[in-house]
């Protein structure tokens, strides 16, 4: 996650390079060469302004191996967030390789976070 210090607002769409070459889901027939020489990169209708949900887990770590004893949990760390300001509001662990799932539990931070560094 990355947290802004400085936000420039504009009545112009950016030009900056990425927003249009790097910012686009083009169709899968379009080749960088028919894009460049048909000026796709430009076309508002491929633009990418939301984001899908995107997670993690960092407990256990890649390729980490646990052995729980019987009867006793294990806590499973990580993150989701959701594009367009949407919340996360549903998210499961399976630790069968997707046989079952079980729902887990969502722990908020943000107010927290702001509370701790919100300048005065």
């Amino acid at each position: 996650v990355k947290w802004l210090s400085h936000i420039e607002v504009s009545d112009k769409e950016s030009t900056n390079h990425f927003h249009y070459y790097d910012n686009r889901v083009l169709p899968s027939e379009v080749t960088a060469e028919r894009a460049n020489e048909e000026d796709w990169w430009h076309r508002p209708d491929f633009i990418i302004n939301d984001i899908n949900i995107q997670s993690a887990i960092r407990s256990p770590e890649h390729k980490e191996i646990i052995h729980p004893a019987p009867g006793k949990k294990y806590t499973v760390r990580g993150y989701a967030y959701g594009g367009g300001g949407r919340k996360v509001i549903r998210c499961e662990v399976s630790i069968d390789q997707g046989v079952t799932w079980m729902a887990a539990q969502i722990q908020r931070f943000e107010r927290e976070w702001y509370k701790k560094n919100a300048k005065e």
